[in-house]
């Protein structure tokens, strides 16, 4: 125990109650502590078991001229607050906004998932871009590889061997197709010796030359159109030929008599002037041949369509010529009205048929190509 004799007798009375010097342990009930200026501080400890501690509230702020309350708490020791007004500020968490910042939250959420695929898919598409890349710069450096100073070199394989040059056989050579609707020059050397082309070719021609090959065209033309004719009477001859062929029989002509014969040396008809084998005096009564043409005229149809139409308006006529016309690319078909390219006869660019007919809108035509050009010429 500390020395008594050093301290008063209510210090002395606190040592006694308390081992340490410098501990003071009071009951205060409704004490009053002043304090000269700020040199005293006094700090209580509370055991929350054993000590209570009543506390006040008050109306004004400075705590002064106004009335103190205890403050109020439930059973659990929950401070009680009394909302003056339910009126909230602009802008406040109402359950309204937080269902709308729910909303939007949910939006941001189906935006970020989305973002998220569409991340994925950009990488799918980033790997196969870096694959593509790759790729072409595999096949730069190989293009890197061909070059020779200003030239790429390349070797040209055919059949596993390389193309010959300067000649070669024509199996292992190397063979260039054309486009048939260019309109470019190409220049070919056929170094000294035979060049073949298949297809068609066309040369660049001076007037001279061009109006020459016209007229070798136009009378090219004239010809198929007589032999074209000459064909058609051949044809005609033939049937007649092979009329007679079947009428002989070895060296005799064969002759069918519908009615029975006079017997004996009665005549037949007017050959009864004489018998046996003198016919007797015959008497020509008429030398008059047939009339030729007296008028030529000519047409054209310049849209023969796909389907069958007259070849031209009503034009009395004898005979008349039908030609396709040079410039066609398909077929034009022949006959009358029912003409189709199954039944009807074929005319290709610059052939003729010929047929007597009283009337040019007797005669119908159809063509392979729409658009097609009949020309015709006809005779009265």
């Amino acid at each position: 125990m500390a020395d008594a004799h050093k301290y008063s007798v209510q210090e002395a009375l606190n040592i006694v109650l308390n081992t340490a010097e410098d501990a003071l342990k009071v009951d205060i009930d409704n004490v009053t502590l002043t304090t000269e200026g700020s040199d005293i501080n006094l700090e209580v400890h509370t055991d929350k078991a054993e000590d209570s501690m009543l506390m006040f509230s008050h109306t004004v702020k400075t705590g002064s001229g106004g009335t103190s309350y205890v403050p109020l708490v439930d059973s659990d020791g929950h401070l009680q607050v009394d909302a003056l007004s339910s009126a909230l500020p602009s802008g406040a968490a109402t359950a309204a906004n937080q269902s709308t910042i729910i909303g939007h939250v949910d939006g941001i959420e189906t935006l970020l998932t989305a973002a998220n695929v569409d991340h994925a898919a950009i990488e799918v598409l980033l790997t196969a871009i870096d694959a593509d890349t790759d790729a072409i710069k595999t096949a730069v450096q190989v293009l890197d590889d061909w070059d020779d100073s200003n030239y790429a070199n390349v070797n040209i394989n055919l059949a596993g061997s390389d193309a010959p040059t300067g000649g070669g056989a024509e199996s292992g050579a190397l063979r260039v197709t054309l486009a048939n609707d260019s309109t470019g020059v190409v220049s070919v050397d056929d170094g000294g010796g035979a060049l073949t082309v298949d297809g068609t070719v066309t040369a660049n021609l001076s007037a001279t030359d061009n109006a020459v090959l016209d007229s070798i065209l136009t009378k090219n033309t004239e010809i198929d159109a007589v032999l074209d004719t000459i064909k058609v009477d051949t044809e005609a001859i033939e049937t007649a030929v092979e009329l007679l062929d079947n009428a002989i029989s070895g060296s005799e002509m064969q002759v069918d008599v519908v009615g029975s014969l006079p017997a004996g040396s009665a005549a037949i008809g007017k050959l009864a002037a004489n018998s046996g084998v003198d016919i007797g005096d015959v008497d020509v009564t008429s030398n008059v041949q047939p009339a030729g043409f007296g008028s030529i005229g000519h047409g054209n149809n310049t849209d023969v369509g796909t389907s069958a139409e007259v070849l031209a308006s009503s034009q009395a006529c004898k005979h008349i010529d039908v030609m396709a016309a040079i410039a066609n690319t398909g077929i034009i078909y022949v006959g009358g009205s029912g003409v189709t390219a199954a039944n009807g006869i074929g005319l290709y660019a610059g052939d003729v048929y010929s047929l007597d007919i009283d009337n040019v809108n007797d005669v119908y035509v159809v063509a392979s190509v729409n658009g097609e050009d009949v020309q015709y010429v006809y005779y009265n």
